[in-house]
């Protein structure tokens, strides 16, 4: 919530400037007796300025929010895919030690294991 509070004044600080500009470009004009449709055409220059602007500063703080809400699915991917290592490997364990378990089932949660293993390494590297 802050960091919108903050973006909605930096682009309202923004857009005064703009219109403080424009409001000191047709003083100088009113000066110099130049015709009053150019305050208008002032008026709309700073809107045309400023919606660019906000655009831009909108995008970066939605990337900024985005990077983060992709990381945190990355992050639980990856704690998912440990979470299930590590079950693997003490069933593994367990069956070595108390040999209970037949031995294509000791092979087959090895395979798991080498390749959650795999794919923890590859979904650490995106990172």
């Amino acid at each position: 919530m802050k960091k919108s509070e903050n973006l909605v004044a930096t682009l309202l600080a923004v857009y005064a400037i703009i219109l403080v500009l424009c409001i000191a470009i047709y003083a100088i004009f009113k000066l110099l007796e130049v015709d009053i449709t150019l305050a208008t055409n002032l008026l709309l220059w700073s809107a045309a300025i400023f919606a660019p602007v906000a655009v831009l500063m909108t995008y970066n703080s939605w990337r900024e929010q985005k990077g983060s809400e992709v990381v945190a699915i990355l992050a639980k991917d990856i704690t998912t895919n440990i979470l299930e290592l590590r079950t693997l490997n003490n069933e593994i364990f367990s069956g070595f030690c108390v040999s209970n378990i037949s031995f294509e089932k000791s092979q087959k949660n090895i395979n798991e294991f080498h390749d959650l293993r795999i794919q923890i390494k590859k979904s650490t590297r995106v990172c």
